[in-house]
């Protein structure tokens, strides 16, 4: 099956999940994972990093529980504390965030994959809201025509620590090119897209470098996604809607979609968790005024912390997605341009 046609097809349905990631901790004689939802059937367990494909067979099923004799990659708790860490999983010694900070690679190459369908019809959050702004550049994607996109963000408009950005097996591509692939593909449109985010930077030099940035390309779609770097610098909410009014008044005739910034780690020293729902509500005002497109980001790393271990849901066990959470990015564009 085409990779790209899972991927950019599975968040929408409401009871199958594609190769959500796990964790398997070492307990006793097994290695035990959790899933977000209880299974109805498993459908495939695999490490793509390390070439372990689990035998279903060998697999037993308790609640939301996945229960194996072993893995090729078994994960134990007190590495999540940085404790007698194995070689293949080092820390990364250039920050000091107050959580165990791995080197992504390390990290990633330990996350089973977890295709299934769910017992349940799942309640996840909406991803994206108000659409009407958007009008004019979906008439020209559903009309065949060239359409110009920028995106202007950090790190993770630049896919940091996907598996594509890591260079590690499922080799993912990032979300927006999924996405605007998946578009261009039905409709029969060429996107032209220019990615001029900057990773580690925030709304700050984003309003700053608009001149530069911004200002000389011509596009039809502007997506700003600022957030995670803003909240680790503790900029104030009122400072950060500012930033992000005045990048989005340099395209007064471009179509507009604000991302809100997924949640990080908020076991550390700079979570400023509360800053992210702060901003996720400053872009939502913006959005309800100029009927701006939101994709809401916030909303979906909630729901995954809310049911899983941070390490399994990020690149970095900080604030980073990994493949999992980035399919959520690319479906809410796909579905805010195809809807």
């Amino acid at each position: 099956m085409n990779y790209d046609e899972i991927h950019t097809e599975t968040v929408s349905d409401d009871k199958t999940i594609i190769e959500e990631t796990v964790l398997f901790f070492k307990d006793g004689d097994h290695a035990v994972a959790k899933l977000a939802d209880a299974p109805e059937e498993i459908l495939s367990v695999a490490n793509p990093v390390k070439n372990d494909e689990v035998d279903l067979s060998r697999i037993k099923i308790c609640g939301n529980a996945l229960s194996v004799d072993s893995v090729k990659a078994e994960f134990r708790e007190e590495w999540l504390t940085g404790k007698n860490l194995p070689e293949d999983l080092r820390q990364d010694e250039r920050f000091k965030l107050g959580v165990f900070l791995p080197i992504p690679a390390d990290l990633v190459s330990y996350q089973y994959k977890v295709a299934y369908r769910a017992k349940n019809k799942r309640n996840l959050p909406t991803l994206t809201y108000y659409d009407e702004n958007l009008n004019s550049v979906k008439r020209k994607i559903k009309n065949g025509e060239n359409v110009t996109v920028l995106l202007y963000g950090d790190s993770i408009s630049n896919a940091a620590n996907s598996s594509g950005d890591l260079n590690l097996p499922p080799y993912e591509k990032p979300w927006y090119v999924k996405a605007l692939g998946k578009i261009s593909e039905r409709y029969g449109c060429k996107i032209n897209f220019i990615n001029n985010s900057r990773s580690g930077y925030g709304s700050d030099w984003g309003a700053d470098a608009v001149k530069e940035k911004v200002l000389p390309i011509d596009c039809d779609l502007f997506i700003i996604a600022f957030g995670m770097n803003d909240a680790t610098a503790a900029t104030p909410v009122e400072k950060f809607e500012k930033n992000i009014r005045d990048i989005a008044n340099a395209k007064p005739n471009s179509s507009i979609i604000l991302v809100s910034s997924i949640l990080p780690n908020a076991e550390s020293d700079v979570a400023f968790y509360d800053l992210r729902f702060n901003y996720r509500r400053a872009l939502d005002k913006i959005c309800r005024e100029k009927s701006y497109a939101l994709m809401d980001m916030t909303a979906i790393s909630e729901y995954f912390i809310g049911k899983k271990r941070y390490a399994e849901i990020s690149g970095n066990n900080f604030n980073h997605p990994n493949d999992f959470i980035y399919n959520f990015y690319t479906r809410a564009l796909y579905d805010a341009l195809n809807g």
